[in-house]
């Protein structure tokens, strides 16, 4: 009776020391993280859920282990993280939409939308008409407005019903977006040199564009003219350099163009 009695009180007082190590290791992993010392924090919360896997707060450290990770921009080790939890729980609401929102935050809108599909007939109504507008935030990230509009039509939750029937009118009233075309600014670029800025709305650019290479024109022809051939090739090619140059940097242009449409476009969406 008394070696039971020895190891019980054995056995408590060795409980008792490793709570107060898992605390003080908890309290000093919170303050790092609150200094925004992140990997350091990291390190900590994984020491206390390596030397302690039973401790009642292994899902918050795998938590705030995912938190650290964004935080510090690591979207991919946080995506890891939130998994991790739903090993665990498989219906833990903020691992879920971390998730979803991480892969968005990374332009992964394809997996974004997986993780959505997967989990959205296990959440709740509001929960899920909240997933189905994220989804529809990731199809309009990728160009897919029917399918924006598709999801946004499923919303059924009062809550979100506004908001859904705000991004479906920004949708039909902006779209299909004004994008510039390729093949038109490099056309405007061979009949005027800088003719291709000019379509981009880089008047500036164009301006000089048409300038460097009228000159460079001018003095090839003049060279040729004069029968100073040599001079006549040089110059010629620094204008057919300028000139190809003036083509390429359009198409450049109505990309950036075009990416510019698209972010402003982007940004009506708030949610």
């Amino acid at each position: 009776m008394k070696r039971i009695l020895i190891l019980l009180i054995f056995l408590e007082l060795t409980a008792c020391l490793f709570s107060q190590d898992i605390t003080a290791m908890k309290r000093f992993a919170n303050q790092l993280m609150q200094k925004k010392e992140y990997y350091r924090a990291i390190t900590e919360y994984n020491r206390i859920n390596s030397y302690f896997p039973n401790n009642s707060d292994y899902i918050d450290n795998l938590n705030n282990i995912a938190k650290c990770y964004s935080e510090g921009g690591h979207y991919l080790e946080s995506i890891s993280a939130y998994k991790d939890i739903l090993k665990i729980e498989p219906n833990n609401k903020d691992a879920i939409f971390n998730v979803v929102t991480n892969y968005s935050q990374i332009s992964y809108f394809y997996e974004s939308n997986d993780q959505i599909d997967k989990y959205l007939n296990k959440v709740t109504k509001q929960d899920r008409d909240n997933l189905l507008i994220n989804s529809s935030l990731n199809y309009i990230n990728l160009k897919k407005y029917d399918k924006a509009i598709n999801q946004l039509d499923a919303v059924q939750s009062f809550k979100f019903q506004n908001k859904a029937n705000e991004f479906k009118n920004i949708i039909l009233n902006n779209t299909p977006l004004s994008y510039k075309k390729k093949s038109v600014a490099i056309a405007y670029s061979l009949l005027i040199p800088g003719g291709g800025y000019f379509y981009t709305k880089r008047y500036q650019t164009g301006f000089s564009s048409l300038i460097v290479n009228s000159i460079l024109f001018y003095a090839t022809y003049d060279c040729f003219s004069h029968d100073k051939k040599g001079l006549g090739i040089v110059s010629g090619i620094f204008f057919t350099s300028f000139y190809m140059g003036s083509i390429y940097g359009s198409i450049q242009m109505v990309d950036n163009y075009n990416k510019t449409i698209q972010i402003n476009f982007i940004k009506k969406f708030k949610f």
